[in-house]
């Protein structure tokens, strides 16, 4: 009886992680996806890239630091906008350099 009980719950377990996933072979996470999935799904679902447009995606992001529900550094909103749109982040600003002499 222990044996079909562990048989039966292994089944159960093996099905619901294979409806949960998503069917599509993951490699390791990118800069940008990893702190998109930090800083994005604290509130909501992970939403695919593809869902949205690059222009949708960024009228998004600027909304949700519009309206306070989060704040990005540069360097985050870079790596975030990259990912979702599926572009190279665009690197912060550098400093301007020192002057000579």
């Amino acid at each position: 009886m222990r044996m079909r009980i562990r048989i039966v719950f292994g089944a159960a377990a093996t099905a619901a992680l294979v409806a949960c996933s998503s069917g599509r072979p993951r490699g390791p996470l990118s800069d940008g996806e990893r702190v998109y999935l930090a800083r994005c799904t604290a509130c909501h679902a992970a939403y695919e890239p593809e869902e949205r447009s690059p222009a949708e995606w960024t009228a998004a992001v600027a909304k949700m630091e519009r309206w306070k529900k989060v704040t990005l550094t540069p360097g985050d909103r870079s790596l975030i906008l990259g990912y979702l749109t599926g572009s190279a982040p665009s690197a912060p600003p550098a400093a301007a350099p020192a002057p000579r002499g």
